[in-house]
């Protein structure tokens, strides 16, 4: 196991902590490849196993100055070399929960193992997806295969001819292009040869996204295991822990790293869901989510409806909307009225503009719902014991008449689109 690191990863937040980790799983086989002095010293204190490796970027940079995108793209340049001489890496970025011996997650049955950006099976693994073309003759809809990325900063290359000539390759375009590594990582790994561009010819497998996470499966989705079987309790963290949990999504790294061990280490079930989703910590509330501002929503009233593209383009179109939890339950009519009142097959509730400069191409809605539950599975009730209001910000799609709407409470995703067929050509937004 292998990591990459200079002095400009922040040593006593990042890779010390990383370091004491990956020690306290127990993988001894591990070392830091260190970019700059300043770090092999560092390492040499801290007793962790590193040698000194200096290398110049393609815009002549000395790598102990680069930032962390130059930085991940030196990676290619050190799996090249220890591959070369039949090293097999699991090479990982250090903003990395290691819970576990990453080893046993392995199977060594393809050149590559690789973590997913994706959430679900769908995401992960890929699906078909279909698209019906008008007028297309009889040929039938357009279907082409979907996944999510492949991180390029979490991945085991095995020490075989197709390993090395693809990291080899990568390396040579790190020199001699404008690239992201990550876009670079999933081109290689995907595409075929032509008579201009060889492949490696690495055969991949992408590890299970419950044994090493993403951020956007353990702080979106997790908490509320939705997509989960319900015999499947992968949300209890005293039933199960992953291997290793990458906090690539988020900004707040940090904070999410010793949230996730709360977590986990401390069967803290609440660490979860202090944070967002999405950025930010978690109000309970709209604010700080999908760029909204404020907890406030405003009632509608004239000259909001007169001014707001969005909200004018609405009123204007006088047609009702299907909305629902997926793309094949939606529901209808749904019907946003110039009074402020929105009409849904749940009851009626209020909608308005979402405050702010950054979400004029949304509007916010708010329902009275029953039946919902909290963390605990206690059914939630307001003081006369009547069901809850929730508020949801819809974002719309200016050509697709179609928005998708989360939660504020909770942030579960919601899926809506105009009743008519065909859309209008009339854009709704700008």
């Amino acid at each position: 196991m292998a990591a990459v690191a200079n002095k400009n990863i922040a040593h006593d937040q990042y890779l010390g902590k990383f370091t004491e980790m990956v020690t306290a799983a127990n993988v001894t086989n591990f070392l830091v490849i260190a970019l700059d002095n300043n770090t092999g010293a560092y390492l040499a204190s801290k007793h962790v196993t590193h040698y000194v490796r200096r290398f110049t970027t393609r815009t002549g940079a000395d790598s102990s100055t680069t930032d962390n995108h130059a930085t991940s793209a030196l990676k290619f340049e050190v799996l090249t070399e220890l591959l070369s001489i039949g090293v097999s890496v699991l090479l990982s970025d250090v903003d990395v929960a290691v819970l576990h011996n990453p080893f046993a997650s392995l199977y060594r049955d393809s050149d590559i193992e690789n973590m997913s950006d994706g959430w679900d099976d769908d995401s992960v693994y890929g699906f078909v997806h279909s698209m019906e073309v008008p007028d297309d003759g009889g040929h039938g809809p357009l279907r082409s295969l979907r996944y999510e990325t492949r991180n390029s900063g979490l991945l085991y290359v095995a020490a075989t001819v197709e390993g090395l000539r693809t990291v080899r390759i990568l390396a040579q375009r790190m020199n001699s292009e404008a690239v992201w590594d990550q876009s670079a990582w999933n081109q290689e790994t995907f595409r075929a040869a032509t008579s201009s561009h060889p492949v490696g010819g690495a055969s991949v497998r992408v590890i299970n996204y419950f044994c090493v996470m993403n951020t956007k499966l353990l702080f979106k989705y997790l908490p509320h295991a939705r997509h989960l079987p319900a015999d499947v309790p992968l949300g209890e963290p005293h039933i199960h822990v992953p291997t290793m949990a990458h906090m690539n999504y988020h900004p707040e790294k940090e904070q999410r790293m010793a949230a996730t061990l709360r977590f986990y280490r401390e069967k803290d079930r609440s660490a979860l869901r202090e944070w967002n989703g999405g950025e930010g910590r978690n109000t309970g509330g709209c604010q700080h989510k999908v760029g909204v501002p404020t907890q406030e929503m405003p009632p509608l009233d004239d000259a909001t409806a007169t001014n707001h593209t969005l909200i004018s383009n609405l009123l204007a179109s006088h047609t009702t909307w299907r909305w629902g939890s997926s793309h094949s339950e939606l529901r209808a009519p749904i019907t946003f009225a110039p009074n402020g009142t929105v009409g849904t097959p749940w009851g009626e509730g209020t909608w308005g503009a979402v405050p702010g400069p950054w979400r004029k191409d949304a509007v916010h809605v708010r329902l009275l719902e029953h039946g919902l539950r909290d963390g605990a599975g206690h059914g939630l009730r307001d003081g006369a014991g009547h069901g809850i209001h929730q508020t949801y910000i819809l974002m719309f799609l200016s050509e697709k008449w179609a928005f998708v709407g989360v939660r504020c409470s909770d942030e579960r995703v919601s899926y809506g689109r105009v009743a008519a067929d065909p859309i209008p050509e009339k854009r709704l937004v700008w």
